[in-house]
């Protein structure tokens, strides 16, 4: 279990170093092993560790060997080998031998449509330097958790809602309606959750 969080401001405001590193240190519970951000102007990624595939080599969150792409990931991917190895056929270098790097070339050479060739657990973050795009996702069931919060110009995205309401952009308001179906279902029901706009 890792944590991730970042923050993508699409008015290209600049975010404070301090504020994802709040983020990081609400989910420290998650990766007590290492806590590391990524700050390039209008983006921010943040990750906290728990060190189980290449406990000295898998550092998030990580950069490709040209710089163009960062990841904060979280997860686990049971054909990471197999996609390890299909890609090395075709060329690509590893520096680590965790999963996390065979995520963000499978990202790097499939662009989204390497979500279906992903078998396992995962919620991710992926920035593009070249394009300023950050491309999110988590495995179909949810199992790896990702909230987040999209108010038209900031989103702000964690493992867990209490790393959000860290950055103290976002206000912890009681969803009723969702409580609600906590009681129905013993669930928030989707795309709702016990806080209004996560």
């Amino acid at each position: 279990m890792c944590g991730i969080c970042f923050i993508y401001n699409t008015a290209n405001k600049s975010t404070e170093t301090s504020v994802i590193e709040s983020m990081v240190s609400n989910l420290e519970h998650r990766g007590p092993d290492a806590h590391h951000v990524f700050v390039h102007e209008n983006v921010a990624l943040g990750h906290s560790r728990l060190s189980i595939v290449d406990i000295e080599g898998g550092k998030q969150p990580m950069t490709s060997n040209d710089g163009r792409y960062i990841i904060s990931y979280n997860g686990e991917i049971y054909n990471y080998k197999s996609l390890r190895s299909e890609l090395q056929k075709k060329g690509v270098q590893f520096n680590t031998h965790c999963d996390t790097e065979v995520v963000l070339n499978m990202y790097i050479t499939h662009g989204k449509s390497c979500l279906s060739q992903l078998r396992g657990m995962f919620s991710f973050a992926i920035f593009d330097k070249e394009t300023e795009q950050l491309f999110i996702a988590r495995d179909r069931l949810g199992i790896k958790p990702l909230f987040y919060h999209w108010n038209g110009e900031v989103l702000i995205g964690a493992s867990e809602i209490k790393a959000i309401f860290a950055t103290e952009l976002v206000e912890p308001r009681i969803n009723p309606h969702s409580i609600a179906n906590y009681f129905k279902f013993q669930f928030s029901v989707a795309p709702y959750t016990p806080f209004v706009e996560i």
